[in-house]
């Protein structure tokens, strides 16, 4: 918008066509390089900036939407990339008015406020994923102590089982035998030993 006249006029005629448009409720993507139209984005309700991601160490767009950061115009580090003297850029540099310098160090700043969230978001997911494992390994291992235990507990059970029914055989045993001595009547004494041994059982 406003593109090919005088920046003042052009970033003041695109402003009004934004805001009328946004009277009719339109919705509208507008492009720019003009800081007045960038700052009115920052300021204004319902406009909101965003930028194309561009590598300065490659030349290259990343193809990467931010939304909420201004674009920066990168002009001096692309014109320094391309071997444009650094004796001109100086210079270049002491023609932008302070408002201007300012405004660049924002979006710089917003720049790297955006990276730096994303790293933190990015190990924060890498976290949350090694905490999601760790408590699958943790249930996993719940889960086999307690089929370990049920089967132990199983082999508990049928030992003890055999042990009373080899045990009730044994008194059995001994009960018929000690009433076969009772009616014999002839050897208390091996009676009572029989009877010790039921007692012991």
């Amino acid at each position: 918008l406003g593109s090919g006249t005088d920046p003042v006029e052009g970033a003041a005629l695109a402003v009004a066509i934004i805001e009328r448009l946004k009277l009719y409720g339109a919705k509208v993507a507008a492009t720019t390089h003009y800081a007045e139209i960038k700052m009115y984005a920052l300021q204004t309700p319902r406009v909101e900036n965003a930028c194309c991601e561009f590598s300065v160490e490659t030349l290259r767009p990343t193809y990467k939407l931010l939304i909420g950061i201004p674009g920066k115009s990168n002009a001096f580090a692309i014109s320094k990339r391309l071997g444009l003297q650094d004796y001109i850029l100086d210079s270049a540099k002491e023609f932008i008015s302070q408002d201007e310098a300012k405004f660049e160090d924002v979006i710089t700043d917003l720049e790297i406020s955006k990276k730096s969230v994303k790293i933190e978001q990015e190990r924060a997911e890498k976290y949350r994923r090694e905490a999601e494992a760790l408590k699958k390994e943790v249930e996993r291992q719940k889960e086999k102590t307690k089929q370990q235990k049920e089967k132990i507990l199983e082999k508990a059970r049928e030992e003890a089982k055999q042990i009373y029914v080899k045990a009730k055989e044994e008194a059995d045993s001994i009960i018929k035998e000690m009433n076969k001595q009772a009616k014999e009547a002839n050897n208390k004494n091996k009676a009572l030993e029989q009877r010790q041994k039921l007692n012991e059982k």
